[in-house]
């Protein structure tokens, strides 16, 4: 929810963005990404010889994270805090001695920056960035209850999605989310864009099916809700009950077990048994 010193605080700062006048924080974004470690650890790594070589892995694993790309960024106490309740809450915790660095773990540096500079905006402006870097941004900005941040990716993926330019690979990052997010504000419409995306391009389940270099690897790709509202709605066809079966069966053998048991009971659910062939109920359904 929005605070009130968010809501007050309409003014343009971007001025005063990475600007030592008036600076009284160091905000230091450290890049959490699995490459970032991958790239950390390597560092690590280089110029050992052989007879260190185990050593050099050993000290890679703790010492990636010190090692992860930062950038360093002149901060504006009053500003954060009125725009992100979760900095305030780390700024006023702070004890005598800590220093005045507040460190944020970024997905990337491109996005943290993004986020810091959108909370300098009146406007935020991300005309230009790309749809994986907004919704990094919307995930980063709801973790810090920054919701000027939010709402404004938001609406820069919904705008995409009205101009039918939502990418696949955004639809099923969104589809990715935690349960809780369809019910969300910011998140409900994004849900219902991914869902329909999905549900044009593969709805046919017998077309699907078929379609062995596109649709199907689509299909088997799907994240667990998708697939899920995919199986459940209306308007999915299928001419026989026994393909849900075979596309349950075939998406459970990609997920490579890491489907889980009452993800399976799910996607279970939706099967018509009444529907299934007799002999496939008796052949195919107990293995």
């Amino acid at each position: 929810m929005e605070s009130d010193a968010s809501r007050s605080l309409q003014f343009d700062a971007s001025q005063f963005y990475d600007s030592p006048d008036l600076s009284d924080v160091t905000i230091v974004l450290v890049e959490d990404s699995d490459e970032a470690e991958e790239r950390a650890a390597k560092r690590q790594r280089t110029g050992d010889g052989a007879d260190g070589a185990q050593d050099a892995v050993d000290a890679a694993a703790a010492g990636a994270a010190a090692d992860r790309p930062t950038v360093r960024l002149h901060g504006h106490k009053f500003l954060l805090c009125a725009c992100s309740s979760v900095m305030k809450t780390r700024i006023a915790n702070w004890s005598h001695g800590d220093g005045n660095d507040l460190v944020l773990h970024v997905p990337s540096l491109e996005v943290g920056q993004l986020l810091i500079r959108s909370l300098y905006q009146a406007q935020p402006q991300l005309q230009d960035c790309s749809q994986q870097q907004l919704l990094e941004l919307m995930v980063l900005s709801e973790s810090l209850d920054a919701s000027k941040a939010v709402s404004a990716a938001s609406t820069q993926l919904q705008l995409a999605a009205a101009q039918g330019q939502l990418e696949w690979h955004t639809a099923l990052h969104i589809m990715s989310l935690p349960a809780a997010c369809p019910e969300m504000p910011a998140y409900k419409p994004l849900f219902e864009a991914a869902a329909a995306l999905i549900q044009t391009e593969l709805g046919d389940l017998d077309v699907a099916c078929l379609d062995v270099e596109v649709k199907w690897p689509k299909l088997l790709d799907l994240p667990h809700m998708a697939l899920l509202q995919l199986l459940s709605h209306d308007e999915t066809r299928a001419a026989h009950e026994n393909t849900v079966v075979y596309v349950i069966q075939q998406w459970a053998e990609a997920q490579q077990q890491q489907a889980s048991l009452q993800q399976l009971q799910q996607l279970c659910g939706t099967i018509r048994m009444a529907r299934c062939s007799p002999l496939y109920v008796a052949t195919v359904l107990p293995a």
